[in-house]
């Protein structure tokens, strides 16, 4: 099923009931209903780094959190893939100057291409502002993504550390990202013009042995105002992307290593478009789309790919924009942290346009991660997917929609993971499918298929401290095997969101019931169409806030609604059972524990 068929399915087709407001049924006091209506999620803010739009437009009313991220999607989605999903990342950091979608020929020449790269590098240049040169603040910039995502981090830093990381972050927030987003949307839709237009001749070409860097035929190596350009032919190459900045690739099994499509300290362009093959990439740090200050792009256009990379790849920027686009085959991906769809006050996107099978290791902070100030997106197309997420550090597993921030010190970031088809298995730790942290948004989505998942705590819709997580699952008998507070669970003035649209579901949840909620937060779990079973054990070792909250007795609110029909089952911690329907409104100390199966 094409991209546009199934959103227009899932997300445009939904029946009022899927996407109303949770409480209006609910007989809620007024008060209380006034109170979450008014409800808002404050803003940590270092001059320089503000949080994206999206994170504003999303949590600035919880209850309406779920339709405003389903909007977004729709937004980002709803055209031909990928450009359109480029414009929607940059309007949902905020951009205010947009790609008004420039055509090219249908049959584009590579001196044109050329003439589209050379421009969009000047732009991107003028796009970093003055002040100090960027080849030298790249660095300090990658540097800081991980001092400041360290537990504490900022807190050990002494007065003049604080003070050069406030300098370093200002000169980040003069980046104009809305023009970098506009020259990457040309470049992408340029690079598939080329494989539309002369690329075919190309082909057809004579070659000659690569050098310098690239092994295999080559159609061209020359200098540009960019940097060294290479167009590959069509058989078997190698290529050391340290040498080269842009690389056109029309075909066969090839092997990249290095920087592939990394722009940070040498270059502030890179990119990488292979048309066909079976293709082998290997890159350390920022690499495979991955920019720093910069523009960085990988476009792979078909075959069975398989992608390694340490930190700060596969669709990561940093005050730039990074991007991975596969378009076609059943891929691998393996990944250190800090990737797959990740910014950090940048745009990071990843998308997998292919219906093949593919398979996902990665470390935390990835398959679209919102670090602070920034906009991670992570989209699948369709095929049966693997995702396992490998232990993290102290903030968790941390990926497939995660959104973070600095409590006290930077704006949460944006997360926005959409799995568009297939039966899928999602592994891993704590912070996982739709999570957020100190301020930032997770946003997750699965549209279709019978997926399994397997996760700590704060997982699946949940959030803690000022976070927001929302957690979308809209069809398939699904399987919920969680460790700790999953499934709209929040604490500490947070706002956590789970819903499961359809299916005959199994949840074997162990540490608390679905939207767990303590110290100020907001919890919501709903449970629409088919007959569930709930089986919840060791409900006295559910998880406490990681640190005390400001205003630990504030009053919280839990609101767990299973509005399917059909008879449910429910196996408490005893063992035994009980069957909906059923209904429950209580005060359980500071929390408001509101239970409805209907």
């Amino acid at each position: 099923m094409t991209v546009l068929a199934c959103l227009l399915s899932f997300l445009v087709c939904q029946t009022p009931a899927v996407v109303d407001d949770p409480f209006s049924r609910l007989g809620l006091d007024a008060d209380l209903v006034a109170t979450l209506a008014g409800w808002r999620v404050p803003s940590p803010r270092l001059p320089g780094l503000d949080r994206p739009a999206l994170a504003r437009r999303v949590t600035e009313a919880p209850r309406l959190a779920a339709q405003r991220a389903e909007v977004f999607v729709r937004e980002a989605l709803a055209e031909i893939l990928p450009v359109p999903l480029l414009r929607a990342a940059a309007d949902g950091f905020g951009c205010a100057r947009m790609d008004k979608g420039k055509e090219f020929p249908a049959r584009m020449t590579v001196r044109a291409f050329e003439e589209v790269l050379a421009r969009a590098h000047r732009e991107i240049e003028g796009a970093l502002g003055s002040g100090r040169s960027s080849e030298m603040l790249a660095p300090a910039l990658q540097a800081a993504v991980e001092r400041v995502l360290l537990p504490g981090g900022c807190d050990a830093l002494d007065a003049r550390a604080r003070g050069e990381l406030k300098d370093l972050f200002a000169r980040v927030g003069k980046v104009d990202l809305g023009s970098m987003q506009a020259q990457a949307s040309l470049i992408v839709r340029a690079a598939l013009a080329l494989a539309e237009g002369e690329a075919g001749a190309l082909a057809r070409a004579s070659t000659t042995p690569g050098e310098r860097g690239v092994s295999g035929p080559v159609v061209f190596d020359g200098a540009t105002p960019f940097g060294r350009f290479v167009i590959g032919g069509v058989g078997v190459n190698e290529y050391e992307c340290e040498q080269v900045a842009v690389i056109v690739d029309l075909g066969g099994n090839d092997t990249y290593r290095g920087p592939v499509a990394g722009a940070g300290v040498v270059r502030r362009l890179a990119v990488v478009v292979d048309l066909a093959g079976d293709d082998t990439y290997r890159a350390r740090n920022d690499g495979l789309g991955s920019a720093t200050f910069g523009v960085g792009l990988l476009l792979d256009l078909a075959g069975n790919d398989d992608y390694e990379g340490d930190r700060r790849c596969a669709g990561f920027g940093a005050a730039g924009l990074g991007a991975l686009f596969d378009l076609g085959g059943a891929d691998k991906l393996v990944l250190a942290g800090d990737g797959g769809g990740a910014g950090f006050a940048g745009i990071g996107v990843y998308l997998d346009a292919g219906a093949g099978k593919d398979h996902a290791r990665v470390g935390p902070r990835t398959l679209g991660c919102g670090l602070p100030g920034g906009l991670g997106l992570f989209v699948d197309d369709g095929g049966d997917d693997e995702r396992d997420v490998l232990a993290g550090d102290a903030l968790g597993a941390a990926a497939c929609g995660v959104g973070f921030g600095v409590n006290g010190w930077l704006a949460g970031g944006v997360g926005l993971f959409v799995d568009v088809e297939g039966v899928d298995r999602y592994t891993g730790g704590d912070l996982l499918c739709g999570a957020a942290v100190d301020g930032g948004v997770g946003i997750f989505f699965d549209a279709a298929g019978h997926d399994t998942y397997i996760v700590g705590g704060l997982a699946l819709g949940s959030a803690r401290e000022y976070g927001s997580g929302l957690f979308v699952d809209a069809a398939g008998d699904d399987s919920y095997e969680t460790t700790g507070p999953c499934l709209g669970s929040a604490v500490g003035n947070a706002h956590g969101h789970a819903e499961d649209r359809a299916g005959q579901d199994l949840y074997n949840l162990r540490g608390a019931w679905p939207a767990h909620a303590a110290a100020g937060a907001l919890g919501v779990f709903l449970e629409f169409d088919g007959k569930d079973r709930y089986r919840v054990t060791d409900v006295a070792a559910a998880a406490k806030p990681s640190k005390p909250a400001a205003n630990a007795r504030a009053a919280a609110l839990s609101v767990h609604e299973d509005r399917g029909a059909d008879a449910d089952l429910y196996d408490d911690t005893e063992g035994t059972a009980r069957r909906g329907n059923d209904h429950d409104f209580r005060l359980s100390g500071d929390v408001v524990l509101v239970f409805s199966d209907r």
